[in-house]
């Protein structure tokens, strides 16, 4: 089991050498799917207030 692991990591910081910018993608990915929560965060704290009075006038009946 130690030897996998010690073979897991050598192979990790090998492909680390190689190519430096290994995992640059994923970190632009999280980066944009971060701005776009804190935009719709921030568009919906604008309009919080007509977003809460549309939910509260919805009126649902069961037909009883």
């Amino acid at each position: 089991m130690i030897r996998r692991l010690r073979a897991n990591v050598a192979y990790g910081l090998r492909a680390i050498r190689e190519n430096p910018e290994h995992g640059a993608e994923t970190v632009d990915t999280i980066m944009w799917i971060a701005i776009f929560i804190v935009v719709v965060g921030g568009i919906g704290m604008l309009f919080r207030d007509t977003v809460t009075q549309y939910w509260n006038s919805l009126v649902i009946t069961i037909g009883f």
